[in-house]
């Protein structure tokens, strides 16, 4: 969050001679009227406000169709699990940085959306089941759709109905040196009084074309 250069230079003139929740109120005024950015705003209203209980997006697909690169990186991970187990209709993607050596499924270099990007950052778990019965890596299907999907040629693109499910921890960094840790360490601040870091959960419904799976075309 806040990391670019322009974000630089406003999180200094917001920190300078602020009170904590001035700093909050400056952010909350910045995302709503000079560069509107609903998600972002709603996740530090949860923050600010919502007592630790969890946040549920309510429109995940937004996240995936804002930001293509993610819904492209998030279906390869998935036709690589698909052809590694080709058995198993669903699978996790899961990675916490520095927390387990193993890089984010959705980091922050990911994301096209500015909104998005301050909303969530770095995402650390992704979840996913095929919703369906067709596996293209596996016979085993029972229903029509899936036996016409298994007939057709290889080299056909189609769609595949995935349910996609992220689980992720909202929280500041003030302890991180970076050009906005003053606005990092007035968040932190406000856990006096009764901000609170929080677990983001949601799910939706994707169409994945299956170029996406290797060996496909």
């Amino acid at each position: 969050m806040f990391d670019g250069l322009g974000d630089y230079l406003k999180a200094r003139a917001i920190c300078t001679g602020a009170t904590d929740e001035q700093v909050y109120n400056s952010i909350m005024n910045y995302w709503t009227w000079i560069s509107p950015q609903p998600n972002a705003r709603a996740h530090l209203r949860h923050y600010r406000h919502g007592g630790g209980s969890e946040y549920s997006e309510p429109q995940l697909s937004d996240l995936f169709n804002a930001n293509p690169r993610i819904r492209s990186k998030i279906f390869d991970a998935i036709g690589r699990q698909l052809r590694a187990r080709p058995h198993d209709d669903s699978g996790s993607i899961i990675g916490r940085g520095v927390d387990d050596g193993h890089p984010p499924p959705i980091s922050q270099e990911d994301y096209d959306s500015e909104d998005w990007l301050n909303a969530n950052g770095n995402i650390d778990e992704v979840h996913w089941r095929l919703d369906g019965d067709y596996n293209p890596y596996d016979n085993r299907e029972t229903d029509e759709r899936a036996y016409l999907l298994r007939a057709l040629r290889r080299g056909t693109v189609f769609l595949m109905r995935v349910q996609v499910s992220i689980r992720d921890p909202y929280t500041w960094h003030p302890y991180e040196e970076r050009p906005t840790q003053c606005i990092h360490q007035a968040m932190e601040r406000l856990k006096a009084s009764g901000a609170a870091d929080y677990i983001t959960t949601g799910t939706t419904i994707l169409s994945m074309p299956t170029v996406y799976l290797p060996g496909w075309v």
